[in-house]
């Protein structure tokens, strides 16, 4: 086993991860969602069978859930143990420093288009990571919709999906991000803006992109060792 294996495992926790993040976002608005129970006198024992229902089917999804984290787990585990085998690393430690500074190198201004594609995917190409162009894509929302659940994709530009989720603030991306991150921010009521994740931990896309007032949908992809 060598660096096709690794990637292989690399690319199937990618995508275990993005099921995951869906199926929890999922039983977290099933959660919310009450089954109906004004249906008067008559309509009881529908209303019984349909909140029962609703308690089997958050339960199913929750212990679905646990099942697949835990195999994860095991593919990641996996995975880092066959890097280190091989004398790699599953994240690369030196091309996201590199690209975290020439991010952030482009202007501590705002940036003027942090809906563009077009920087981000050249930085990752100067630093190693797939080539300018590669998804034929024009804005963040595009890109992120490219990316996001698509193992092969993210091969391409030697991306790992590791978080996918609504957020008022970075802060709240569980384990954080780090430098090199290339995060797409999709406010509901905003165009997409994408960035690179520089080393004071802000977002820079030729500037800087400001994150939205309010919830967001925040995806984070994490350079991958070579």
């Amino acid at each position: 086993m060598g660096s096709n294996a690794s990637s292989d495992m690399r690319a199937g926790a990618g995508n275990l991860g993005g099921i995951i993040l869906r199926g929890a976002n999922a039983l977290s608005e099933l959660e919310r969602t009450p089954p109906v129970a004004g249906l008067g006198p008559i309509g009881r024992p529908a209303a019984v069978s349909a909140e029962l229902l609703h308690q089997r089917l958050v339960g199913a999804l929750a212990i679905l859930l646990t099942t697949l984290r835990q195999l994860n787990g095991v593919v990641s585990s996996c995975a880092e143990d066959n890097q280190a085998a091989n004398g790699s690393t599953m994240w690369d430690t030196v091309a996201p420093g590199v690209l975290a500074s020439r991010a952030a190198a482009d202007g501590s201004g705002a940036s003027d288009d942090p809906g563009a594609v077009v920087s981000v995917l050249t930085h990752l190409a100067t630093a190693g990571f797939g080539e300018p162009g590669a998804a034929g894509i024009g804005d963040a929302a595009q890109l992120d919709d490219w990316l996001s659940g698509q193992p092969d994709n993210q091969a391409r530009l030697s991306l790992v999906e590791v978080h996918a989720g609504t957020s008022h603030h970075l802060d709240e991306v569980p384990g954080g991000v780090r430098p090199g991150d290339v995060v797409v921010l999709r406010p509901p009521a905003a165009p997409a803006s994408v960035g690179i994740v520089g080393t004071d931990g802000r977002i820079y896309n030729r500037g800087l992109v400001g994150q939205p007032a309010g919830a967001a949908r925040v995806s984070v992809y994490r350079p991958a060792g070579h």
